[in-house]
Order: C-alpha cells, then sequence, then structure tokens
C-alpha cells in the first residue's frame, strides 16, 4: 500500500493568485479479493470538501475465449503487475487528471494482482470530489487511461471444454 500526496500550490499572474487543494491519493495492488468492505478506506472521505463519492467496480465477466477456442469458455484471468512501474504510471495519470480536473479531492485505486476468478472485482477506483459531475468525469477519464496506459499483463485462463 502506498499513498501519494499533491502539494498544495500556489498560481500568481498579475490578476489573482489561486491556490490549488490538495489531492488524497492511494494507490495500491492487492493480491486478496477486492470488495466494497476492504476497496474503500472510510478516512479518506472524512472531511468537509468531499462532497460526492464516486466508486467503480470492474470485474472479469464469463465470455469466450478470445482465442481461436470459441467453445471455451474465461474462468478467470491471471494478472502479472510490475509494481513500481503501475505506482509511476499510475501516479502521473492521477496527478494529470487532478490538475484538469480541479474539483477532486480524493483519489484510491486497487488493482488485483495473479488468479481472479469470474465474478470477481478487478479494479477498484474510488474518486472523491466537491461535485457529483467532475467525479464521474474523473472515474471515466481514470479508468480508460488505466486500461490503455497502466502496464498490466493479464493472461484469459480458458475452460478445458
Amino acid at each position: 500500500y502506498i499513498s501519494v500526496r499533491a502539494r498544495a500550490q500556489k498560481s500568481t499572474d498579475k490578476y489573482m493568485t489561486v491556490e490549488k487543494p490538495t489531492i488524497d491519493c492511494s494507490i495500491s495492488l492487492s493480491s486478496i479479493p477486492v470488495n466494497l468492505t476492504n476497496a474503500k478506506p472510510s478516512e479518506l472521505y472524512n472531511d468537509e470538501e468531499t462532497a460526492a463519492e464516486l466508486m467503480f467496480m470492474g470485474r472479469v465477466i464469463p465470455r469466450s475465449c478470445n482465442n481461436n477456442n470459441r467453445d471455451k469458455r474465461v474462468i478467470g484471468i491471471d494478472y502479472h503487475i510490475d509494481y513500481n512501474l503501475f505506482h509511476e504510471t499510475v501516479s502521473q495519470i492521477v496527478r494529470q487528471v487532478s490538475e484538469a480536473i480541479p474539483d477532486l479531492t480524493k483519489v484510491h485505486i486497487v488493482h488485483r494482482t495473479g488468479f481472479v476468478a469470474t465474478g470477481d472485482h478487478t479494479v477498484v477506483v474510488t474518486i472523491g470530489s466537491r461535485h457529483r459531475t467532475t467525479a464521474a468525469l474523473a472515474v471515466d477519464i481514470i479508468v480508460g487511461r488505466l486500461k490503455a496506459e497502466a502496464f498490466v499483463e493479464k493472461t484469459e485462463i480458458c475452460s478445458c471444454k
């Protein structure tokens, strides 16, 4: 479990001074199943600035395998993640999104490693914001960028049938 905290920064031009708020962020990998109880640390949202909380929970769904064996079904996905590379990439994503969406107050990301069975959660992204619309936008952007940019190697495990 690693915690990254962005510091408040002052931006000054000749007309006004604006202070950017601090963003609390945690990024972690978990080899154990994640659920509503362990995915969102309640202390992240115990403040007076967070008006909206949104949680995205992605899971492995049953489907046909992506290889030529269409009669086989996915029973799970095996995730291999380089912790340092993942943390560096995701930290950069969070910094960029929090700069673009200044209403964010909290970002919490948990990604599973190892074998994740069909029906189990693979990633949980929880956002705190001053407004619901910016929280929803941040969830959409972060989840999309995680899929596209985070270095997550995954292997579908298919049934023998």
